[in-house]
């Protein structure tokens, strides 16, 4: 039994599946608008009268395009990373301080990380000296604390009154 090939709304004529041709799509990333040139988009396609329509399969090449365009690491190089410093998802979110659910939407394509994180996937999995800075605090006590209390001390090391 063939597949019934579902219609055009526009004139009734049969759709059929294609790749898009490589075109450029306003998408936003952090509020801003990239110029992102799409490419192996799959479409609907009318040709009675040239209407093209996009589904959820769409959406996995839009936001490849758009990683590629803003230069983020894939999900394949984050999930790479963790292996290669044999933790888990749930161990390598607690040490960069993010939700588990986060790194597994990153993962799966779901959702992209933002730069901030991007940058710090980056800087944790080239750098052991970076990994042990990060993995000597845990997760109650704030990078900052020992700045402030040192400048909030005397140069005697006494906390100010």
């Amino acid at each position: 039994m063939s597949q019934k090939l579902p219609k055009c709304y526009q004139c009734g004529g049969a759709f059929t599946r294609r790749i898009a041709p490589p075109h450029h799509r306003k998408l936003r990333y952090e509020g801003t608008p990239h110029d992102v040139l799409v490419t192996d988009m799959p479409e609907w396609h009318c040709a009675a009268c040239d209407l093209s329509v996009t589904d959820e399969e769409g959406d996995e090449p839009l936001q490849a395009a758009l990683r590629k365009h803003i230069g983020l690491l894939t999900p394949q190089q984050i999930k790479a990373g963790i292996k290669e410093l044999g933790i888990t998802q749930e161990k390598f979110a607690e040490r960069i301080r993010c939700a588990p659910e986060s790194i597994s939407r990153w993962l799966n394509g779901a959702v992209l990380q933002s730069r901030v994180y991007d940058c710090l996937m980056r800087i944790y999995f080239e750098f052991p000296q970076v990994r042990n800075a990060l993995d000597e605090f845990s997760p109650g006590v704030t990078f900052g604390e020992t700045v402030a209390h040192a400048r909030d001390a005397d140069v005697t090391g006494c906390p100010a009154a």
